[in-house]
């Protein structure tokens, strides 16, 4: 598929401003087994928390987590693993049908944590402190955390490798745009669904124009992330970024008044 982020494209014009091992590095979080490797441990450590949880009826409070899951269902394939297996499976196919080689430098997921932390301090500055992964008065933290993770995980499938790139196939394969018209609109598109989709009745916030435009300035964000430097990168940021809210929320209220 054209719209997917590929390590090949853009990446010629960068290489000869960028050092050798710099261009390497940004060749390789683009390729579908980077991204799988240094998704993995996360994926893990959500599942693991959400079975952990599952007594509290945790599976239910992910919106992208239950479309994934009512789609597969459709296929005969839901049910409480099937999000995990389905992203496993859907990078494993990328790498296989982009021919790109299977080895990876030791030193790149370790770069790329890196790099989503980083890129996750933009964004926190740009909404400030108001945007909620989760309620700062919850006593125990445990099901915010882990659900902060999921939201990750699964709202960057959903959102950015499936619709952002949904749209860039539409709008370049099918309706013949320019590349650069359609990075626009799939960018613009996927940023408004993105905060549609966390709001009564598809999620369960109530409508406000504050948090609305801090979502969407989210989706945006993380949108032309994955766009330029992939699925991992946004996820990994995505997720730094939940938590960072999780604990400067916590830290405010954990203030003497």
């Amino acid at each position: 598929m054209s719209a997917m982020p590929k390590s090949s494209e853009a990446d010629a014009s960068r290489k000869s401003l960028l050092p050798d091992s710099l261009s390497r590095y940004w060749r390789d979080t683009r390729r579908p087994v980077s991204n799988l490797i240094f998704l993995l441990p996360i994926v893990g450590v959500y599942e693991a928390g959400a079975l952990w949880l599952r007594g509290w009826e945790f599976e239910h409070r992910l919106v992208a987590e239950r479309i994934l899951v009512d789609a597969l269902d459709w296929f005969g394939g839901g049910g409480f693993w099937a999000p995990g297996v389905a992203l496993v499976l859907i990078l494993l196919a990328w790498q296989v049908l982009s021919r790109e080689t299977w080895r990876v430098d030791a030193k790149t997921p370790a770069l790329m944590l890196v790099e989503s932390i980083a890129l996750t301090l933009p964004l926190f500055v740009l909404n400030g402190l108001l945007l909620q992964a989760g309620s700062a008065e919850t006593v125990d933290l445990r099901p915010t955390i882990v659900a902060a993770i999921g939201a990750a995980v699964y709202e960057e499938l959903v959102f950015r490798m499936i619709l952002v790139c949904v749209l860039m196939w539409v709008l370049i394969d099918g309706l013949g745009l320019k590349r650069n018209p359609a990075l626009s609109v799939s960018v613009a598109v996927g940023g408004i669904v993105f905060a549609v989709c966390h709001y009564v009745p598809i999620g369960g916030l109530q409508f406000e124009w504050s948090s609305f435009g801090q979502h969407l300035i989210a989706g945006l964000y993380l949108s032309l992330l994955f766009l330029t430097r992939g699925l991992g990168i946004s996820t990994g940021c995505h997720a730094g970024y939940n938590l960072l809210l999780i604990w400067s929320q916590w830290s405010a209220a954990s203030q003497p008044t």
